[in-house]
């Protein structure tokens, strides 16, 4: 089995996998510095359609609270998913380095 094969098959796994998980959850790259690590777990499509619907939900009820006359009823905020508020990547200065001298600029 080549490597293109096995990825194929690992990219094909349902997202709660603990295979996807780990994926989801580890750094991407050595030469990325990153400013904290963030562990989402496995989210499944019904985990997201159920974030999207208590969303719809809490927008629903602060819009009827602000037709009402409630003026001072907090805006909802979104609920968290995988991947939402993530902290900016920047390269690292031995990466930029790096990209230099393939570019033959440094």
């Amino acid at each position: 089995m080549s490597h293109r094969e096995l990825w194929v098959l690992i990219d094909q796994l349902p997202q709660e996998s603990r295979t996807q998980t780990a994926l989801r959850d580890k750094q991407e790259h050595a030469l990325i510095e990153s400013s904290g690590e963030q562990r989402f777990g496995p989210w499944t499509p019904s985990d997201f359609l159920m974030a999207n619907l208590i969303d719809a939900v809490n927008f629903n009820t602060y819009v009827t609270a602000r037709a009402a006359g409630d003026k001072d009823f907090p805006k909802p905020t979104p609920t968290a998913r995988p991947g939402m508020n993530r902290p900016i990547r920047r390269q690292s200065q031995a990466a930029i380095a790096y990209l230099k001298k393939l570019r033959g600029k440094g």
